[in-house]
This record gives C-alpha cells, structure tokens and sequence, in this order.
C-alpha cells in the first residue's frame, strides 16, 4: 500500500465504494478481523457524513505508516456551528441518530477536525494495526483533478534530533 485514493462523494453509492476500498487497504496493512470492523466504520460514517450534512465532498483513503489507514473528509458545506455538541450521540441538525462522529472517535485510534461556518469542514481519522506505532512524520499527495493517480511524492530525511 504505497498511495492513496481520492473518492468523490456526491450520491449514496460511493459511500459503499469508500468502505470496500478502505476494507482492501486496511487487509493490505495487516489488519485484525476486530480491526477491520472499525476501520469499515470510519468511512462509512465520513461519507455518509458528507452527503448528509456537507452537501457531498471528497474522501481521501492512503497509508499511514505502514500498519495503518487514513480517511479524511473535505467538504464546502455548512459547517459545523456546534463541534462540541456535534460530538455526542443523539445530536443531529439533519433528522439522523446523530451517531457518526461518535462513532468515527470511537473506531479511530487518532481523530482530529476542523469546521468553519459557511466554508466547510475537514475530517482526519487514522485507524492503525493492534500494536503498530503512529508515524511520526506523514504526508499527503492527491491526484489533481480529473487524474486517478498522482505522480507526486514526499520524502523526510533526519539528523538526529
């Protein structure tokens, strides 16, 4: 698993695609059967997330290390006015159970947000392999649009500290 992928999610059946992608990606890296439940959450939720609150937006799915998968959800929507709230179960602004990010915390071993009202929001959960190590540096590289592929990448290089 060396890129990642750039999913358009703009109607219902590219949540599915988002979730069996993300599936390959996290048996690629090794993952549990417990594991690979959690991860099917992370994006299931982020893309259904996007269609329902985002007015629909892109998903990135790549590697995060070598033991893990990162997903994360860009949209132009709305926003969040309310992170905090947004948080709890049984919060919603849309008529859902208000469950998603809930549940997207709860499956992720890291997760983090960021939302602006009327600019959108940003979305970064990372799911790693029982006992695998976050990386300590990362980077992200995504086709330019129209391309399925990129052609880009990223190198770190240390001396000592």
């Amino acid at each position: 698993m060396t890129s990642g992928v750039l999913i358009p999610v703009t109607e219902p059946s590219q949540v599915g695609d988002a979730r069996r992608r993300a599936a390959e990606m996290g048996a690629a890296a090794g993952f549990d059967t417990n594991t690979l439940g959690r991860l099917a959450i992370v994006p299931t939720e982020a893309a259904t997330n996007l269609l329902n609150h985002g007015r629909g937006g892109e998903l990135f799915l790549g590697p995060a290390g070598v033991r893990g998968v990162q997903v994360i959800a860009l949209d132009r929507g709305p926003g969040i006015r309310n992170v905090g709230a947004s948080l709890r179960d049984g919060f919603s602004t849309a008529g859902t159970p208000g469950t998603g990010l809930g549940a997207i915390v709860r499956a992720s071993s890291s997760f983090d947000l960021y939302s602006a009202p009327e600019s959108g929001t940003a979305l970064a959960a990372t799911v790693f392999a029982n006992g695998a190590a976050p990386p300590q540096v990362g980077g992200l590289a995504v086709p330019m649009r129209g391309e399925s592929r990129c052609g880009d990448g990223w190198a770190t290089w240390s001396a000592g500290e």
